[in-house]
């Protein structure tokens, strides 16, 4: 009887909180999709792009901080960060390797720089505001991602305005200078991506990596690659928070066959418990002969789902296969690879330093086109303050000819230990046209303190960044890193200093000591024994003084 109670009481009480989640909004609607999409690239190796999405129906609006922490699916960290920083939108990556465009083409997802990248529009309008979330987001990312982003300071921070729009067009972001103030950019090209980044990231996921694609996540695997780029979008609109979890690896594959045995789990996968959507997605190679797609070139055993000839690719729904059990296939290759046609690369870049010595130097950029059409870009460029640059000795030239009228320029001149130097500029450059931008600068000298534990490797500058708009479509292009080495100063001089005024010390100390203590011989004065130590000699000249002056002393007369 007392058990029926009880039964009856729980009951009771999960009604009447279900009620109060109905009554109070709390109760959201969650969407969760994985997939996998994987391409042979012209070189023979493989592209595998792992998306995760989770659409989170809620009311942003809302100031109750409550109705961020009623999640089922979707990231409660990520949650809380959302609503103590306002952030509307923002994008992190780790990136290690470089994306070889002149072998794989063009990439037909997001790229990002070498290192850490973040920037972030917030919901704040005022700017100092801003500054005090965007503190608070680098340093709350930096812990729930084990990365050093403490570093992202206004050392290393800067606004674009023209190069960076947000996905939510409803925003209303202009570009200019005022709307761009709530927006912040920062880059780390230091900072190296290791599996402490991975392990944090795949715990956003519902299902982790215990089972769906994310199971096929091996870090053993996932860092042994070409190129790897781990990336967390979030977008909030008025009525949903959004956030996207992406990893693109691209794998040195040996043989023509091939299975997701290639991920290191051996035992196939199965989709995620918790998820609506789940799919394997592989692209049908092009031959450059006939520029046509088509299943000839290889085999897929068992077949496809079904062809989705939009994005000509074959699907396998993961979420029916997996009623079945574990799910792999083979994939197996009957032409070369080098026939297979890679993606047009719309804009090439290419960024190097100039000059020699310690005291000055450059920077060179060229930018093409290859489009059969002209387009409009826009050159973005941060360069930490040590980088003392002469924007008086700005170049730029299109097919050799200078280039006077610019659609956009903006300067900010570093200041020292302070804020970065930023250089933003627009173009409009003709088909088949290369641009040529050349600047000067000046190294500085920093204090001994400021240099790293490796400072004869250099210091790292981050990438540039070039958006384009063509044909409707706006794409990011950086470039490559720079390795910049500074006057050094010769460190092991600390080292002989401090040698040097040891040993004098030692010497003058050791003389001295040596010849006020050492005892020399022992003699003897009326069967007494008496030391003949320079110290006792002092001593003993000292005490006799006193002694004739007392015995010379005259003796009052009674």
């Amino acid at each position: 009887k007392m058990a029926t109670n009880n039964n009856k009481v729980l009951k009771v009480s999960i009604i009447i909180l279900y009620i109060l989640q109905c009554v109070l909004g709390k109760i959201a609607s969650e969407y969760f999709t994985e997939e996998l999409q994987l391409e042979v690239l012209p070189d023979g190796k493989l592209l595998s792009h792992f998306e995760f999405a989770i659409d989170w129906n809620i009311d942003t609006s809302s100031s109750s901080s409550a109705s961020f922490q009623h999640t089922n699916i979707f990231p409660k960290s990520i949650a809380h960060i959302i609503q103590q920083t306002q952030v509307d939108e923002m994008h992190l990556s780790f990136t290690q390797g470089r994306w070889l465009s002149n072998d794989w083409g063009s990439s037909p997802y997001p790229t990002a720089p070498l290192g850490v990248e973040l920037f972030a529009w917030f919901h704040e309008r005022d700017s100092t505001r801003v500054d005090e979330l965007w503190k608070k987001l680098v340093y709350t990312m930096g812990g729930v991602f084990c990365a050093s982003m403490h570093k992202l300071d206004h050392t290393a921070t800067s606004r674009p305005v023209h190069s960076l729009s947000p996905h939510n067009s409803s925003l209303s972001f202009g570009k200019e200078e005022g709307e761009a103030k709530r927006l912040r950019y920062g880059a780390l090209p230091r900072e190296v991506v290791c599996t402490e980044n991975h392990t944090p990231w795949i715990k956003l996921l519902p299902c982790r990596d215990v089972s769906g694609l994310g199971r096929l996540m091996n870090p053993l695997k996932v860092y042994d690659v070409s190129y790897h780029s781990m990336q967390t979008h979030v977008y909030r609109h008025s009525s949903t928070v959004k956030i996207v979890l992406t990893l693109t690896v691209v794998f040195d594959i040996k043989n023509k066959e091939w299975s997701l045995a290639i991920f290191g789990r051996n035992e196939g996968v199965s989709s995620c418990s918790l998820c609506d959507e789940s799919k394997i997605t592989i692209r049908r190679p092009i031959s450059t002969t006939t520029t046509t797609s088509s299943s000839a070139t290889y085999t897929i055993s068992p077949q496809p789902d079904y062809y989705d000839e939009a994005n000509n690719v074959d699907v396998f729904d993961l979420k029916k296969r997996s009623k079945e059990g574990k799910f792999d296939f083979i994939y197996s290759s009957v032409g070369r690879s080098s026939e297979y046609q890679k993606r047009d690369t719309i804009i090439s870049a290419s960024r190097y330093l100039t000059g020699y010595g310690q005291e000055r130097g450059g920077i060179q950029i060229y930018i093409k086109n290859n489009a059969k059409e002209a387009m409009n870009i826009t050159y973005f460029e941060t360069l930490p303050w040590f980088v003392r640059t002469y924007y008086h000795t700005l170049s730029v030239k299109i097919d050799d000819v200078q280039k006077e009228d610019l659609g956009c320029l903006r300067i900010k001149p570093a200041e020292l230990r302070a804020n970065p130097s930023i250089l933003e500029m627009c173009l409009d450059v003709p088909a088949g046209a290369t641009v040529s931008i050349s600047l000067d600068f000046e190294k500085a000298f920093l204090h001994y303190t400021e240099y790293p534990p490796d400072a004869h490797r250099g210091f790292d500058l981050p990438a540039a960044l070039i958006t384009s708009s063509y044909q409707g479509k706006t794409t990011r292009l950086y470039t490559d890193n720079l390795l910049l080495s500074l006057p050094t100063p010769d460190f092991s001089m600390l080292y002989n200093v401090i040698m040097m005024t040891c040993t004098v010390f030692v010497l003058f100390f050791g003389s001295i000591f040596n010849m006020l203590i050492r005892r020399l011989k022992h003699t003897f004065h009326g069967g007494d024994f008496v030391s003949d130590r320079p110290a006792a000699k002092i001593y003993r000249f000292v005490s006799g003084l006193f002694k004739k002056k007392k015995d010379t002393t005259p003796i009052p007369s009674q």
